[in-house]
């Protein structure tokens, strides 16, 4: 099942911060969801495995 949003009728943006962050699952439904719209702006992972693949998945290692 597919959801779609109609992102084009409000000029608000939105920033997030990923705690808890994992390898980013949360953060790339968000911006799939929000798209332009959307700014992480802090993100928090403890597990060094987790902490380098999201650093793959999105340019900036998390902090923790």
């Amino acid at each position: 099942m597919t959801i779609h949003f109609n992102n084009t009728s409000t000029k608000e943006s939105y920033k997030f911060i990923d705690l808890f962050a994992g390898i980013g699952g949360i953060r790339l439904g968000f911006e799939q969801v929000f798209q332009e719209k959307s700014s992480f702006v802090f993100a928090s992972e403890i597990d060094k495995y987790a902490k380098i693949t999201y650093s793959s998945n999105y340019g900036h290692l998390p902090s923790g």
